[in-house]
């Protein structure tokens, strides 16, 4: 869920218009980071589905409401914020974190691009051995491929003859 709020003072006056998913984080570093935090005496919040509409609607509320400390750089809803705040600059797919300058996917790409250039080997997943015949297996299943079949036929079979009675 995505939250516009506004915020006014005592006269009425609108301070600041802005978009969050943490709503209570993000009016705490409103207190820490704003020197005009302590002209705030009502918030309104509002509800959006979508980030998209979460950014349309706080760009147009800057715009056609004119609040006292926010700014528009630009006509596009996106280009007041640092280059892709909520989405990602390289690929414009959003981001999960919007303290992130891109996307997870990104991320990953650029990480493993940094890593090979420093020389460094990717990571390998480790090796785990199969108890019943050593043979290595996946992270995770009890057995390897080959010996869960083996295991889950003997034990259906005994279950066959527990119920015949034998």
């Amino acid at each position: 869920m995505f939250y516009v709020y506004r915020f006014f003072n005592t006269a009425g006056d609108l301070l600041w218009v802005g978009q969050t998913t943490q709503l209570a984080s993000r009016f705490a570093s409103h207190w820490r980071e704003r020197s005009w935090a302590s002209e705030i005496v009502t918030a309104e919040v509002a509800f959006a589905d979508t980030l998209e509409q979460a950014l349309t609607e706080e760009t147009n509320a800057i715009k056609n409401e004119n609040p006292k400390y926010n700014q528009i750089v630009g006509g596009d809803p996106h280009s007041r914020f640092h280059p892709g705040y909520g989405i990602c600059p390289k690929c414009g797919n959003p981001k999960a974190n919007q303290k992130a300058w891109c996307c997870p996917d990104c991320l990953r790409i650029y990480r493993r691009a940094e890593r090979a250039a420093k020389g460094i080997a990717p990571r390998k997943p480790p090796v785990v051995i199969c108890p019943r015949c050593q043979g290595p297996k996946d992270p995770g299943p009890s057995y390897c491929k080959k010996c869960k079949i083996i295991v889950n036929r003997e034990y259906h079979q005994k279950k066959a003859l527990a119920k015949r009675g034998l």
